[in-house]
């Protein structure tokens, strides 16, 4: 910590009244007050400079008594909440504090002064003023609060953003898609208007129209229902239609066998169907058919495109549960499903996702928002335990249930990760405590689940053992009422 020496000392009256303005010293008798003016430093920062880097040690309690510092990350450290602090308040060290040392850069952002007491005079200030005690540790409870709140909306807003990068990533596919399909549409009907003209100077037969017509319905129809050929199936059909094309003097039959064998026709079935054209037309049937495939492929690309990013708008809108009273009745098979929806891009690396929703499931009365956080936490947790043990290999598992009990429903996430040791499975659901690399978790989120579990009145517990861990959660069909609960207590 740094002072500033240019600086003359406030009065022994002008420190009193500043100290007074601190909202638990207003009422506190001059004599406590004057104990901490005598063991204490006054000390003064311009904006910028720094009250104390992380890692330096905490020895000192302050009283701000003038202008804000900021304590946040220090460069090149993890992301994590940053803090403000504005005078008047006390900061720093505090009695009983586990705090050794500062966890992130302090600096002041409007010129400081403050007083500040080394913690080296605690035991005599136990002694000498002991009505402030309880107040400095109202202080440090409500510091711990604030700071857990704020660790629990970073860790949320973390989880949102890895979320938020998925579904951008999810999203990005199906609209590239769309565009090139809209680009190929647009080209395909401008060849095709030209194609018609060709058509318009040709003379054809009432034959040759239905032929020509009964070609293009049953390629949309093969469009719609055929399923998609592997590899060495595919590469003979077309082939063979290839071959017989050439032979019936086609220009360029491999232009022609893709969209053909898409569109389902075998050389069996395109033979049978153009046996009756007159003769000269197959070249121009042909142009015609497999230009209308293509523009119904790119339609068909159009739809299923815009299709799935509205799935994944509307999975999102179910998550956040937007424009929904905070405790109302919904489908927790659904909420599931949704939140499910939203990890696509993480069971796509080889982990196999098995569902087992219970068709029967009751509504359950509960805050749907809150629930998708526990779906969200738990999920996470168990893929990134399966990426651990399996990354790369595809054998990952996660097994998401749910079952209908007496008067409640049990919701399970089984995965085939390395399991959670057991020195260490008292602790799971503390706060802070993380399994995670620094940097990769706050240790906030199983805490998370566990009191948002708690204010439904439900529970939630886990079974572990090397290969397999299997979360529980116990959920009330309705939720009781405040009489029910104070009848209970």
């Amino acid at each position: 910590m740094t002072t500033e020496p240019n600086l003359p000392d406030s009065s022994h009256a002008d420190l009193l009244a500043k100290l007074r303005l601190i909202p638990i010293l207003t009422d506190i008798c001059d004599d406590y007050l004057e104990w901490l003016i005598a063991h204490g430093t006054e000390g003064r920062l311009r904006a910028g400079e720094y009250l104390a880097r992380a890692g330096e040690p905490a020895k000192q309690m302050l009283f701000l008594l003038e202008g804000a510092f900021e304590a946040r990350p220090a460069q090149g450290a993890p992301e994590g909440p940053t803090f403000l602090i504005e005078a008047p308040r006390i900061s720093g060290a505090l009695p009983f504090s586990r705090m050794k040392s500062f966890p992130m850069d302090t600096r002041a952002l409007r010129p400081m002064h403050f007083l500040a007491l080394d913690t080296a005079h605690f035991p005599a200030m136990y002694q000498a003023l002991p009505d402030l005690i309880p107040r400095l540790v109202g202080i440090l409870t409500d510091r711990v609060r604030e700071a857990e709140r704020q660790n629990t909306q970073h860790e949320k807003l973390a989880a949102l953003g890895k979320l938020s990068a998925g579904l951008a990533h999810e999203l990005n596919n199906p609209a590239a898609a769309a565009r090139q399909a809209a680009s190929s549409a647009r080209q395909l009907f401008g060849c095709y208007q030209e194609l018609l003209d060709d058509y318009a100077a040709a003379t054809f037969t009432a034959t040759d129209l239905q032929t020509i017509r009964h070609l293009e319905q049953r390629s949309a129809e093969n469009l719609a229902t055929t399923q998609v050929l592997d590899s060495l199936a595919r590469a003979d059909r077309e082939d063979k239609l290839s071959t017989w094309l050439e032979a019936e003097g086609i220009e360029k039959p491999w232009m022609y066998s893709p969209n053909l064998a898409d569109a389902g026709w075998t050389l069996e079935t395109l033979k049978a169907e153009t046996a009756n054209l007159s003769p000269g037309l197959l070249p121009l049937v042909l142009d015609r058919l497999v230009g209308g495939i293509e523009l119904l492929q790119a339609l068909n690309r159009i739809q299923t495109s815009t299709q799935r990013m509205g799935e994944l708008v509307s999975a999102m809108k179910d998550y956040s549960f937007m424009d929904r009273a905070s405790i109302t009745e919904f489908d927790l098979n659904h909420s599931l499903a949704t939140t499910l929806t939203l990890f696509g891009f993480r069971f796509k690396r080889g982990i196999q996702l098995e569902t087992s929703y219970d068709p029967n499931l009751p509504m359950v009365c509960a805050n749907g928002g809150q629930l998708n956080q526990v779906w969200t936490n738990l999920i996470d947790n168990a893929l990134d335990a399966i990426d651990d043990a399996h990354s790369g290999t595809g054998n990952g598992r996660l097994i998401v249930t749910t079952r209908q009990e007496v008067d409640g429903v049990l919701v399970t996430f089984e995965d085939n990760g390395p399991g959670i040791p057991s020195h260490i499975a008292a602790r799971i659901f503390d706060p802070f405590f993380t399994t995670k690399p620094q940097g990769e978790g706050t240790g906030l989120g199983l805490d998370m689940v566990y009191r948002i579990i708690q204010q439904h009145h439900g529970d939630v517990r886990f079974e572990s053992v090397p290969g397999r861990t299997c979360f529980l959660v116990r959920l009330p069909l309705k939720q009781p009422t405040a009489a029910e609960l104070a009848q209970a207590s």
